[in-house]
C-alpha cells in the first residue's frame, strides 16, 4: 500500500460502505426491507453518532449521543440520555451503573442502528445485582425506545457485549459476560429482536475454569463455518492464563473451548478478516505469552514480555485462531511504524492495550489502529498515542502507518503527563464520506475528568465540562462505544 501522509489520514472518515437508508426494490410482493445500517447511525442519516456511556454520571448512570454530520461530531446537538429520559424503560437508581460498555448494531435490520448497555447494577437487594442490557431502538428521531434482557446471575454486560450470530441463523445474537463467586461465565441471548418484544433472558454459555475471571473477549467466525464464534482471556488464581476459543454451534456456543495455555495472550482482543480470506482473524493486542506456572513451555512463536508492547495477528484456519500459519506481529520496532527501530518499543508504553479496526482509506481492506496509552512523549510521561496500521490483502502492515497524539498538528489539546490518550479507540463513520476514522479516549484527561477526539477533516474533542454534562463524569470516554 502507498505511503499516506499523516494530512491524509486525518481527512479519512466514515465505514466503507456507508449507512445511508435504502429500501429494496418492491418487485414482489415481499415487504420492502431496509438495507442495515453501519454501527452507531442510530437516525439512518449516513452519519455514525459518537456515544460515550459514562455509568458513574448523574444518579445511576447516562449515555452521551453526539450526532454525526458532513463537518463530523456536532457538539452542540448532544443528547444525554438515562433510565429517567422520555421513552426509556426502567428506573433511574443510584449504582445501575447504566450505560456501561455500549456497543452497536442494527439488530432488527430497519435501517436504524442501536445501541446495547450493561447495567450491571441494576436490581440490586441484599447485595446481588442480577444486571441487565439495555437495547437502545434506533430511528429516524434516534434513540427513544428500548428493551431490557435480563439475566438470572449476577453482574451482567460489566465486561462489555458483544453482537455476533453465534448459531449462524441469519439473526444477530447478544454475547456478554455474568459474574459469579466462583468464575466468570458467558452469557448468551439469542436473536431476533425487534421493539416491543417480550424481556429476552440471558442463558449461561461458555464459562473458564473455577477460580477464573474474564478480562476481555471477543467474537468472529474464525473457523469460517459461517457461525461466530468467542475468545476469552481469563485469569486464574490471579495468574493469567491463555486465550479459550468456544465456537459457534447451530445451537448457540459449544459447551467445551479451546485454550491455548502455552502461547500468546494479551490485553485487548479485536476480530476482523485481516486477509480477506472468509474467515475473522483474531488481533491480540500488548501480547505477551501466556505464563506456565509448570515451567514447561516452549511456544513456537514467544513474545518478548518486557517490550512496550506487540500486536499479534493469528490468522483464521478450519482449525481457529492460528492453524498451522505464522502469526504476524507488529510493534514500535516494525519498520514503517513510527518511531520504528531497535530499541522504541519502551516497557511500559502498552502498545496495543486498545484496538480498533475498519477501513480508514477505503480501499477495502481492514486497517488497525493500535493505542499505546503508555506512550511518553518528549517530557510527557503517559501521554499516549495511537498509530493507525494501513490493510492490505495479506493483512496489516507497518509501511504507511502514521502516529496520532496530542502534538500532532491539528489535534486539540496538549500532550501531557498521564493524559493516557488512546486509552479507548473506536473507528465509525461520522463524516459520511465512506470512510472510517478515528474517535480516540483519555480517560485521565484534566485530572481524571477525561475527554474524547474525533479526528476527522476538522479534529476536535469533547469532554464533560464542554459537553456541560449533568454531573462531574470521571474518566469521560473510559466507555466510548466498541
Amino acid at each position: 500500500m502507498r505511503t499516506r501522509p499523516l494530512a491524509t489520514v486525518l481527512v479519512l472518515a466514515l465505514t466503507a460502505g456507508g449507512g445511508l437508508l435504502a429500501l429494496a426494490p418492491a418487485a414482489t410482493a415481499a415487504p420492502a426491507r431496509a438495507v442495515p445500517a453501519v454501527p452507531y447511525d442510530v437516525d439512518g442519516d449516513g452519519y455514525a453518532e459518537s456515544v460515550v456511556g459514562v455509568p458513574g454520571g448523574g444518579k445511576g448512570g447516562y449515555l452521551t449521543v453526539v450526532p454525526g454530520s458532513a463537518n463530523g461530531p456536532v457538539t452542540g446537538k448532544h443528547q444525554v440520555i438515562s433510565q429517567a429520559s422520555p421513552g426509556i424503560g426502567g428506573t433511574d437508581e443510584a449504582g445501575d451503573a447504566f450505560g456501561t460498555a455500549p456497543v452497536s448494531a442494527d439488530l432488527n435490520h430497519d435501517g436504524y442502528a442501536d445501541v446495547v448497555v450493561g447495567s450491571p447494577g441494576e436490581d440490586r437487594a441484599n447485595d446481588f445485582a442480577p444486571g441487565r442490557l439495555v437495547i437502545l431502538w434506533g430511528s429516524a428521531k434516534g434513540l427513544n425506545r428500548t428493551t431490557s434482557v435480563t439475566s438470572a446471575h449476577e453482574e451482567a454486560g460489566g465486561l462489555g457485549t458483544r453482537v455476533a450470530d453465534v448459531n449462524g441463523d441469519g439473526h444477530l445474537d447478544l454475547v456478554t459476560t455474568q459474574n459469579g463467586d466462583e468464575k466468570d461465565s458467558l452469557a448468551v441471548a439469542l436473536g431476533p429482536f425487534k421493539p416491543g418484544m417480550a424481556a429476552p433472558t440471558l442463558a449461561l454459555g461458555g464459562g473458564a475454569p473455577h477460580f477464573t475471571r474474564l478480562t476481555t473477549f471477543t467474537t468472529g467466525d474464525f473457523d469460517g463455518d459461517g457461525r461466530d464464534d468467542v475468545v476469552f482471556h481469563h485469569t486464574a488464581y490471579e495468574e493469567s492464563s491463555g486465550p479459550t476459543w468456544y465456537r459457534g454451534t447451530a445451537t448457540g456456543l459449544s459447551e467445551q473451548g479451546t485454550t491455548w495455555r502455552n502461547e500468546t495472550t494479551g490485553t485487548a482482543f479485536a476480530a476482523a478478516d485481516l486477509d480477506r480470506d472468509g474467515r475473522d482473524d483474531l488481533i491480540v493486542g500488548d501480547a505477551h505469552d501466556a505464563p506456565d506456572p509448570w515451567g514447561e513451555r516452549d511456544p513456537s512463536h514467544p513474545v518478548d514480555r518486557n517490550s512496550g508492547g506487540v500486536v499479534r495477528v493469528l490468522f483464521g484456519s478450519p482449525a481457529g485462531p492460528g492453524g498451522d500459519r505464522a502469526p504476524l506481529d507488529l510493534s514500535q520496532e516494525t519498520p514503517g511504524v513510527p518511531g520504528s527501530g531497535q530499541g522504541a518499543s519502551e516497557a511500559g508504553d502498552h502498545f496495543g492495550a486498545s484496538l480498533a479496526v475498519g477501513d480508514l482509506d477505503g480501499d477495502g481492506h481492514q486497517d488497525l489502529a493500535v493505542g499505546a496509552p503508555g506512550e511518553d512523549i518528549d517530557a510527557a510521561v503517559d501521554a499516549g498515542a495511537v498509530t493507525l496500521i494501513p490493510g492490505s490483502p495479506t493483512g496489516p502492515a507497518g509501511r504507511g502507518a502514521t502516529a496520532v497524539n496530542q502534538g500532532t498538528p491539528g489535534i486539540p489539546g496538549a500532550n501531557e503527563t498521564g493524559d493516557a490518550f488512546g486509552t479507548r479507540l473506536l473507528l465509525a463513520d461520522l463524516d459520511g464520506d465512506h470512510r472510517d476514522d478515528l474517535l480516540s479516549a483519555a480517560p485521565a484527561e484534566n485530572a481524571g475528568s477525561g475527554a474524547v477526539w474525533a479526528v476527522t477533516s476538522t479534529p476536535l474533542s469533547f469532554s464533560p465540562a464542554s459537553l456541560t454534562l449533568p454531573a462531574k463524569a470521571t474518566g469521560f470516554g473510559r466507555h466510548l462505544g466498541s
